[in-house]
């Protein structure tokens, strides 16, 4: 959802049927987890909504959880047949 000075909260992720949740904001991007692939997996997008990309790229597993961490230079992705780290883009 974004939220502006007194305005509602929209979804950023409306045109998506599927699930979108878990989101994170780092460096101008939000990351969240969403199922748009088929398997659950880390996306991220700008703060407008616009520019998604595809973190994560897990096949057959659905990633459970995400967390941004060590200053958000890596974002770690588990399942339960372990994890992952990934760098997200770092350009400001």
């Amino acid at each position: 959802m974004e939220v502006r000075a007194g305005a509602e909260a929209v979804p950023l992720t409306a045109s998506f049927a599927g699930t979108s949740h878990n989101p994170m904001v780092w460096n101008g991007r939000v990351y969240f987890l969403s199922d748009r692939d088929g398997v659950m997996n880390v996306w991220s997008m700008d703060r407008d909504g616009n520019d998604l990309k595809q973190e994560t790229r897990h096949h057959g597993l659905d990633v459970q959880y995400a967390s941004l961490s060590e200053g958000a230079s890596s974002i770690s992705a588990g399942r339960t047949s372990g994890s992952t780290t990934s760098s997200p883009d770092t350009t400001p």
